[in-house]
């Protein structure tokens, strides 16, 4: 899988694998920014977009 070169791009990523799991898309594409903090240190220490979405979907 390629690497996101951005937050965004990773956010979008992981915005598509929350709705994949069957999280509303309207509500997936605002859960990395509403949880940036999480999600961004997840980002920022190499972790896949779509891992991280799952992690973060079982857990909450």
């Amino acid at each position: 899988m390629r690497k996101a070169r951005d937050f965004d791009t990773w956010a979008a990523e992981a915005s598509r694998e929350l709705a994949n799991l069957g999280m509303p898309m309207l509500d997936a594409k605002h859960v990395p920014y509403d949880k940036e903090e999480w999600f961004r240190r997840e980002f920022d220490a190499g972790e896949d977009a779509a891992m991280t979405a799952q992690e973060w979907f079982s857990n909450n």
